[in-house]
């Protein structure tokens, strides 16, 4: 269309900047709201991408196309009207079986399949730009049971960032193509995720910045970091070198400091929906712990670590330099959960809390307790398991097994069998802090169970398992 306009250059330049504001932001309702990328039948023919216009304006989608893991252009006359669903299929005809009751708007193929173990979806413009994108995996914390279960993954609101897997949930029975979603909430609560500290093992010197993404269909009125130091304890060793007692004494409750978006508190650009907030300097040796609540202006609330307030998540200030050689592993625990830990019965399975430093990162709120046998009893040094928190993995696993006893012979033995091309389970040799204590040469196994099955066997892991011992 050519429209011609004699007006002043100073309305010309704001009738303008109405027009392309308004065709970005008609342009921003449209999201990807449903993906079903493994159907219960195996059939990659019954596969679908959904689109949603959340605006009040229709969208014309001539030249957009669908990319990375598939491919679909849109050509023609394709217009997405408010509130409206389009739904583009693998196969037309797979997805009529599938869906015999369907009687929205299929718009066409798209070519490839959507990855079962994960993929990526970019939705462009007919100009090239990003208009929305979603890589989602199979595994926590993306929903699980929309890997070949039955459901598809469903998006919880229109204007949550679905970038985050916790903006999704598994529909509740089968999809729901061209309609409103079965898990759709008209106002959620925010949604905190991505949340990080930095340095993840400060020193005494460094201040402490705290990072989080969150999400809302509203404007977050409000998001705070509440943290304190953790009271000392008189910590008994066990078998444990002695080590130096904490000194950090507990300030009464917990300070509250206020999380910013405007771009001046490391978080990234005004506005990204990345908050930030600065914690002062800590002495030596001391555990801190925090957590993270977030409010909308309709009073819907949301925090971080959710669950019980014992179990908040921790950092802990370390002035001491640690060799590189191999990968370093940092546990942090409450001085009173790591007392209890050992004090109480060496066969007491009850997991305790604990944040997990390693691979660049920090894992919050894991459950800890001690592993083995007899090596609980006779080892001179304890072994850990580890479960990894709900909904979270650490490379790919739920549970890490921490050795601390044999690792020169248990290394000798697996690479036996991996000489000898028998499937064998990841391993590495590690050192670990606990608590600010060091100890060198500790051993990481996998466990042999129906994840490691699943990685080695692939689709024919469904046998029988057998250990020997």
């Amino acid at each position: 269309m050519n429209l011609k306009f004699f007006l002043s250059s100073t309305v010309r330049t704001f009738f303008s900047f109405t027009i392309i504001a308004h065709t970005a932001q008609a342009m921003a309702d449209v999201v990807i709201n449903e993906i079903h990328y493994h159907p219960p039948s195996q059939d990659q023919a019954e596969e679908f991408i959904e689109l949603h216009n959340a605006g009040t304006s229709p969208v014309e989608l001539n030249g957009w196309r669908l990319e990375v893991g598939i491919d679909f252009i849109f050509e023609g006359t394709s217009v997405i009207e408010p509130g409206g669903f389009q739904i583009l299929a693998r196969s037309a005809a797979g997805f009529m079986t599938a869906f015999p009751a369907f009687n929205g708007n299929l718009i066409g193929e798209f070519d490839r399949n959507l990855g079962n173990g994960g993929d990526r979806i970019d939705l462009r413009d007919g100009a090239g730009q990003l208009i929305d994108t979603v890589s989602y995996l199979d595994e926590a914390p993306w929903p699980e049971e929309a890997d070949g279960n039955g459901p598809s993954l469903e998006l919880i609101h229109p204007r949550l960032d679905n970038s985050q897997p916790e903006s999704w949930r598994s529909s509740l029975g089968s999809p729901t193509p061209g309609s409103e979603n079965s898990v759709y909430q008209s106002n959620p609560r925010p949604i905190i995720s991505e949340v990080k500290h930095t340095p993840l093992a400060p020193k005494p010197s460094e201040s402490i910045r705290i990072l989080a993404r969150i999400s809302d269909n509203e404007i977050v009125s409000n998001a705070h970091v509440y943290w304190r130091v953790a009271a000392p304890t008189e910590t008994v060793k066990a078998r444990f070198p002695p080590r130096t007692p904490n000194p950090t004494t507990q300030p009464a409750g917990f300070a509250e400091v206020p999380l910013f978006d405007d771009g001046a508190h490391g978080d990234g650009l005004p506005g990204d929906g990345l908050f930030g907030a600065t914690l002062p300097p800590q002495p030596d040796k001391a555990v801190i712990e925090f957590t993270l609540t977030a409010a909308d202006a309709s009073g819907q609330s949301a925090q971080f670590p959710e669950g019980s307030p014992d179990r908040n998540a921790l950092i802990q200030v370390d002035s001491a330099a640690h060799p590189e050689n191999i990968p370093l592993f940092r546990i942090v625990m409450t001085p009173r959960d790591l007392e209890t830990l050992r004090t109480r019965g060496v066969f007491n399975n009850e997991l305790l809390n604990c944040t997990l430093i390693a691979q660049g990162g920090a894992f919050y709120q894991q459950g800890i307790r001690y592993r083995g046998s007899s090596s609980r009893v006779l080892g001179p040094r304890e072994s850990f398991r580890i479960e990894i928190g709900e909904n979270q993995t650490f490379a790919g696993l739920t549970e890490l097994n921490f050795n601390g006893n044999g690792t020169l012979q248990q290394t000798l033995a697996w690479d036996l069998f991996a000489a000898s091309e028998i499937s064998n389970p990841f391993r590495q040799v590690f050192n670990l802090v606990l608590n600010n204590d060091f100890y060198p040469n500790y051993f990481q196994i996998e466990s042999i169970d129906t994840p490691f099955l699943e990685s080695n066997f692939g689709d024919d892991h469904g046998g029988n398992l057998y250990r020997g011992v």
